[in-house]
């Protein structure tokens, strides 16, 4: 994934930093969008199988904890992988002002943030219809209608949006439990 923007950064004439993170971050997005699309789908993909589902429901398991754990260690993965790249491409990008750190703090938070948002909806989708092909394209549609459905979000306050955020994420984490217990 870094391969491409470096290539590129070295044989353009103008060498701005901001046109190396916006390629690695494009990059990353592309490759990154489908990988966490098929991860999410891919967590409780052999759990659901017929044979497995019943294995894993005769035995005493905490339901609720296999399923954190499931959920936290794909996510964290999917976090240091992606986030790892696309945090130093809006670093890149920002306009420093007079606190390099706020934005990359700002910039971590935004990179992880839409990251866990479509790990959490594609593996939401999946444990509701339980095919993969149809939970990807639920996925691609409630995704991309939720991120065009944002730019409204702009003509109410800050809180607000803050508030669509964190909705959005707890919804399909919420669904996704419910669907597996």
């Amino acid at each position: 994934l870094v391969i491409a923007p470096i290539v590129h950064f070295f044989e353009t004439q103008q060498r701005l930093r901001t046109e190396f993170g916006d390629i690695l971050g494009a990059v990353t997005i592309s490759a990154g969008f489908f990988v966490v699309l098929v991860a999410g789908i891919g967590v409780f993909l052999e759990d659901f199988a017929p044979g497995v589902n019943n294995f894993w429901r005769s035995r005493p398991v905490n339901l609720t904890f296999w399923f954190v754990v499931k959920y936290v260690v794909g996510l964290t993965v999917l976090a240091l992988a992606f986030g790892s790249l696309l945090t130093p491409s809006y670093w890149l990008q920002a306009e420093f002002g007079k606190d390099p750190i706020y934005w990359f703090f700002r910039s971590a938070f935004f990179a992880t943030y839409f990251l866990s948002l479509l790990y959490s909806l594609s593996m939401a989708c999946y444990c509701l219809v339980r095919q993969p092909v149809y939970a990807a394209v639920m996925t691609f549609g409630i995704y991309f209608c939720g991120m065009f459905s944002i730019g409204w979000l702009n003509y109410f306050s800050w809180y607000t949006a803050v508030g669509s955020m964190i909705l959005a994420l707890t919804i399909p984490i919420t669904i996704a439990w419910l669907a597996v217990k």
